[in-house]
């Protein structure tokens, strides 16, 4: 699996590193890149939101299991990102996103990716 440095979050191009900018760096998987293009605009732009809301340290975010965390998206269908913490937590990895629905499928996803990760050894 590569790992990329963010490029754009929304069609605005507001660049992920540049929402993290003062407490962490955001990097994301291919995968969770490759799936978050496919949403429309206004999920994209919900979702840029809560990430700056997370870099301020606001929201509702919780450690799950296995090393896996997630934001909540408050908007309906009640996003989630899913995302692991690298580098003493000085870097964010986003792995996988979902709605509320799909929540016990998209957190093993993004338990079977963080794992892929570290088997990897992916340094940041």
């Amino acid at each position: 699996m590569k790992i990329r440095d963010s490029q754009a979050i929304v069609k605005k191009e507001v660049p992920l590193s540049v929402i993290f900018e003062i407490n962490m760096d955001l990097r994301q998987t291919s995968i969770f890149e490759k799936s978050f293009s496919k949403l429309n605009n206004q999920a994209k732009e919900q979702i840029a939101k809560r990430l700056d809301k997370a870099s301020a340290g606001l929201g509702d975010n919780k450690y799950l299991r296995d090393n896996v965390y997630e934001f909540k998206i408050a908007q309906s269908p009640g996003y989630r990102v899913y995302y692991t913490i690298r580098d003493k937590g000085s870097t964010a990895v986003l792995l996988w996103g979902g709605k509320k629905d799909d929540q016990e499928r998209d957190i093993k996803k993004a338990i079977k990716l963080e794992k892929e990760i570290n088997d990897e050894n992916q340094t940041f």
